[in-house]
């Protein structure tokens, strides 16, 4: 009998590309929330729900060895323009062979930084902001 929690995907096996170029990540998070407005009828006593809008926000966080979000929006400083920044990731399920694959586009970078503390090791914490991601592939 096989061990059912060979089953569940790991993180370990995660990958995300940002414009194509791999990202070593640490570890990778977004959520969609969906807006909706309270929608009534006369004579109906119940509330129903009708979206109105998405959003998308997510975290990158990478070991620091290369400084991938100034290099990001090094020009916004200056021009005031977001660059063009898509996102792909790949959560693999290395039991079963399967994969979800998502690409987010219109990825705007909402803030970046340093600190460091001595002795410890230096990551990068990258939030952003895209438009819904498209799935191109499913578990």
């Amino acid at each position: 009998m096989s061990n059912k929690g060979n089953q569940v995907a790991t993180g370990t096996n995660t990958m995300v590309w940002i414009n194509g170029q791999p990202v070593s990540v640490k570890s990778f998070e977004y959520k969609i929330s969906v807006e909706t407005e309270d929608v009534k009828f006369p004579n109906d006593l119940n509330t129903y729900k009708r979206t109105v809008g998405m959003t998308c926000e997510g975290t990158i966080t990478v070991n620091k060895t290369e400084s991938v979000a100034a290099k990001l929006v090094a020009g916004t400083a200056k021009t005031g323009l977001n660059p063009d920044i898509t996102i792909t990731s790949k959560i693999i399920n290395d039991s079963t062979g399967k994969a979800e694959r998502a690409a987010f586009r219109d990825v705007v970078i909402s803030e970046y930084g340093a600190s460091s503390e001595n002795g410890g090791l230096l990551e990068e914490s990258i939030p952003f902001s895209s438009s819904i991601p498209e799935f191109i592939e499913y578990m």
